[in-house]
């Protein structure tokens, strides 16, 4: 068996949502089954409500507005009024009440909403460049009350100010970022639509020049980690941050850079081991496990690596 196989299940083991107690049958096993079991039948945690929109109520508390187009998000937030569960639980045990959390991201605003009820004395400051997320993520900080905590920012973050090219799957609404193009995204999906719109872009050391400390930066921006960890150098060497939480995957890349950026991204992650940072995943209960980088390059198939700096 390969290192690079064992790896894999190592981080399979953390990242894969679990299974009931009587597991997966075998393949011989199964096909004798003469009949499958009941259907269990469960109420969805939320309902359509019109104009493409479907509201969910969050098994953390509060309610989101999501687009009934959308093929990612959507389906398990539906069923279960709760993603990701091992980050929303991180969360859980990391934000306090008087908490900075930075949303680099923010997408519909899933984790800004959660945050916004955690540190209901401290801020969420929210990224999205997104035209067609907008609209739901304004009006989900608005249906949750939390428009005197939370700030959302229209555009998307890099290395340095500018302007880029935003893709923007239309069923797919997870997966859109900076240099997403059609005909990358057709490589993998077929048929899917990707729209594409310029979009202002920002670095967080402007940005948050004056925001104080930081408890946590969350960044999902599907391959433009390494730009956001470079435009926020000068936060980490002054100490600023406590946490960054960012996703390391490598299909991510290859989706939207067609493998560009990754090694810039393993670069931006040395330095910061090298800065003192220790790397872990959280479980299903919200807790941190350690982790090797080297392992974590090596896998290279995190959807949560979070980065606790020396402060």
């Amino acid at each position: 068996m390969s290192r690079l196989h064992v790896l894999r299940q190592r981080a399979g083991a953390l990242l894969a949502p679990p299974t009931d107690s009587v597991g997966v049958l075998p393949l011989t096993e199964a096909m004798a089954v003469e009949k499958p079991p009941p259907a269990v039948s469960q109420p969805l945690a939320g309902t359509y409500v019109g104009n493409g929109r479907v509201l969910v109520y969050l098994e953390t508390g509060g309610r989101l507005y999501v687009s009934a187009d959308d093929l990612t998000l959507v389906p398990e937030l539906l069923k279960t009024g709760i993603y990701d569960v091992p980050f929303t639980r991180f969360l859980h045990r990391t934000l306090t009440p008087n908490s900075t959390f930075v949303d680099v991201g923010a997408n519909v605003g899933l984790f800004t909403i959660i945050g916004g009820y955690l540190a209901w004395t401290g801020r969420v400051i929210a990224y999205e460049p997104a035209p067609a997320l907008l609209g739901l993520l304004r009006d989900n900080v608005a249906a949750n009350w939390l428009n005197d905590r939370v700030r959302l920012r229209p555009v998307a973050v890099g290395r340095g100010p500018g302007r880029a090219v935003f893709g923007f799957p239309v069923t797919m609404h997870m997966l859109g970022g900076i240099d997403l193009t059609p005909a990358s995204f057709a490589a993998l999906y077929p048929g899917v639509e990707v729209l594409e719109t310029e979009v202002e872009v920002v670095c967080l050391d402007d940005e948050l020049a004056d925001a104080g400390h930081v408890d946590l930066v969350k960044i999902d921006v599907e391959g433009g980690e390494a730009e956001v960890l470079r435009g926020m150098r000068g936060l980490l060497a002054n100490r600023r941050v406590s946490r960054v939480s960012l996703e390391v995957r490598r299909d991510a890349f290859d989706r939207n850079r067609a493998g560009a950026g990754w090694d810039d991204l393993a670069d931006e992650l040395r330095h910061l081991s090298e800065m003192g940072g220790d790397f872990a995943v959280p479980d299903e209960a919200g807790q941190l496990v350690p982790v090797v980088l080297d392992e974590v390059l090596e896998v290279a198939l995190y959807s949560n690596l979070v980065v606790t700096l020396p402060t």
